[in-house]
């Protein structure tokens, strides 16, 4: 593999990459050690691609975010964790912090990036139960919206989401993805919280539904209105996997997407990666079938911080 990397032109190995989703990059990183650096390489220029879109000084927030403990999701996570062939551009950025770094987060987008704080219309408030607060920062035609979670972890307003490929976060130094497999193939599930008891989403959600289904996305409110498809995504009914409502789930778990900026030499414990920052979730909603044991009927969404909780 090693001769191989190094015969390639540097521009062609590069718009290889580019066509490749996050977890085949993890396999190839994981071949020889020159595949290692090249990957995180790559990896961490994408990072600073994206973020020069939105700060004067890239190195800075990402050290901001570091020092905050404090991450990007909703479609700016989302677009670093698709392939870039696809060409899938955020309109936005949005920052999660903890509750207690919300205010120096701002300062430093005001003092240090050249933003000024401007105000946030009522119909644009978040519809979401882990969330304290919303700031909202202007710099030409850029806008960046710092979300104050409930709690200490930023990862707590996440599950809350309305659909499952939202739901990334993304770090200074990696990012995680909670439902890799169903995201990587551009379908997503609705949050219970956002559907009706005849089983559709609330009407609300249409311009958002239609906006992602024109960027490619199936969107679906249950995993086994895949089961009749062809090449469905996330295994078949009853199988007990991360998209089951019944799951309990956590950040780094099993079922998520793990990716580090770095060799795999250099191990990070960055905020995603620490458990006492994390939160669990259960999903909700139907269970897959029958099967799942423990489980009949309609559950509901569940988030708990480990952190108060379980440690």
């Amino acid at each position: 593999m090693t001769c191989i990397l190094s015969a390639l032109n540097g521009h062609v190995f590069l718009e290889i990459l580019k066509h490749m989703d996050l977890p085949t990059l993890l396999v190839l990183k994981r071949t020889s050690r020159t595949a290692d650096d090249h990957i995180s390489h790559y990896l961490a220029s994408k990072l600073r691609v994206l973020l020069t879109r939105s700060f004067t000084h890239p190195d800075l927030f990402r050290s901001l975010l570091r020092d905050a403990d404090s991450i990007i999701s909703g479609s700016t996570a989302l677009a670093f964790l698709l392939p870039e062939y696809l060409g899938w551009t955020p309109n936005d950025l949005d920052i999660y912090t903890p509750y207690g770094a919300f205010d120096v987060v701002i300062a430093h987008l005001v003092g240090i990036q050249s933003f000024q704080r401007v105000p946030i219309a009522e119909h644009e408030h978040y519809e979401n139960e882990g969330i304290e607060e919303i700031a909202r920062v202007k710099n030409g035609s850029i806008y960046v919206d710092i979300i104050r979670s409930k709690t200490d972890s930023p990862l707590h307003p996440l599950p809350f989401f309305w659909m499952t490929a939202a739901m990334n976060a993304l770090s200074a130094d990696g990012i995680c993805a909670p439902y890799p497999r169903i995201t990587g193939d551009l379908c997503a599930l609705v949050n219970p919280l956002f559907v009706t008891a005849g089983g559709d989403p609330v009407p609300h959600l249409a311009p958002l539904i239609d906006k992602y289904q024109h960027r490619g996305f199936t969107i679906r409110t249950q995993q086994r209105a895949w089961c009749h498809e062809p090449d469905h995504p996330d295994g078949s009914p009853g199988k007990h996997t991360g998209c089951c409502a019944c799951a309990v789930r956590v950040f780094g778990d099993e079922f998520c997407l793990r990716a580090s900026f770095y060799q795999y030499t250099r191990p990070i414990e960055d905020v995603i990666s620490r458990r006492n920052m994390s939160v669990l979730w259960r999903r909700g909603g139907h269970p897959c079938d029958n099967r799942c044991v423990g489980f009949s009927g309609l559950t509901l969404l569940e988030v708990e911080d480990i952190s108060t909780s379980y440690y």
